[in-house]
């Protein structure tokens, strides 16, 4: 009886023609866009409605308040609902915008082969408590424009969290400033790399013209969506409050 010596590939690790896939890195965007695509076929009233009728329909309208009180619970959810839709609506294009790279990460990174045998590492890395090199705490532009992006790809899934809080106006500036400054760190911990030198050089590759592109792309897109959210409380809150 032979026994293999190889070990089969994970459940998540597909074979297309020969070429392995990982589907990891599409699942989330997928998920997402499956889930958002219905409201595009919906206008932005009929969107609105539906949250508040859900929301209603979870919280029934208390009979034993005042009708002042009524319509300030009302345009608080109108409000509510809105900021929800354009959420979705940046969510969606965010994940339209990166299942790209994410797909081409998807493909290299499970064909990649190691050309070295016994590879000396860094005992500094890889290790959560370990201590991070002075070099390297410097900022990383591939955490903070690419996000979830670089997130999978170094294998730190505790920080899909930040595609979440992305589309929200402001608190996006601070996910942004906590990805660049604390992502050499994650990385660095996350993983383990054969030398300070290695470390440096795979993330100098996420410092690309693509990179600022996204960068740009996504503050125009959050300037808008501020737009929209402004636009909206001078309309229904603030207008109607001035005499």
């Amino acid at each position: 009886m032979s026994i293999s010596n190889k070990n089969p590939s994970p459940r998540y690790i597909i074979s297309i023609r020969g070429t392995k896939f990982d589907l990891r890195y599409i699942i989330l965007p997928f998920i997402t866009l499956v889930l958002i695509s219905p409201i595009l076929f919906l206008s932005t009233e009929d969107v609105i409605d539906n949250i508040m009728a859900l929301i209603y329909n979870i919280f029934p309208r208390p009979s034993y308040v005042t009708s002042d009180i009524m319509d300030l619970i009302d345009t608080t959810l109108l409000f509510f609902s809105f900021f929800l839709y354009i959420y979705l609506i940046i969510l969606g294009i965010i994940n339209a915008i990166l299942i790209i790279p994410l797909v081409i990460l998807g493909v290299t990174l499970p064909n990649k082969t190691q050309s070295k045998k016994n590879i000396k590492y860094d005992e500094r890395s890889g290790d959560k408590n370990g201590s991070v090199p002075k070099e390297i705490q410097v900022w990383n532009w591939g955490a903070a424009c690419f996000s979830y992006v670089w997130a999978i790809s170094h294998g730190l899934w505790s920080v899909l969290w930040s595609v979440l809080l992305i589309p929200i106006p402001v608190v996006n500036i601070f996910v942004f400033i906590i990805l660049g400054l604390k992502g050499n760190k994650w990385a660095w911990r996350g993983q383990r790399w054969e030398s300070v030198e290695q470390f440096t050089e795979e993330q100098s590759k996420w410092k690309n013209p693509f990179g600022l592109f996204v960068f740009i792309l996504l503050i125009i897109v959050f300037s808008l969506y501020a737009f929209s959210i402004l636009s909206f409380l001078f309309e229904y809150i603030i207008n109607p409050i001035l005499p």
